[in-house]
């Protein structure tokens, strides 16, 4: 698959501190990861999200 952006992006997420909610524990961020690198933990990072997105809750 061709590269579509010549550039990285970063996004910024602020969160106020003691702002989250309790009983999030087994939660994650539904953040960007590459699907392509030579790095095998970015590999394992992305097939670890395509697992999570497989049982995510539909909203």
């Amino acid at each position: 698959m061709p590269k579509k952006q010549d550039k990285s992006t970063l996004i910024e997420m602020k969160v106020l501190p003691k702002t989250m909610t309790d009983g999030y524990e087994g939660s994650w961020w539904n953040l960007g990861v590459p699907e392509v690198s030579g790095q095998e933990g970015v590999n394992n990072a992305y097939e670890l999200k395509q697992q999570k997105l497989r049982t995510a809750k539909q909203y």
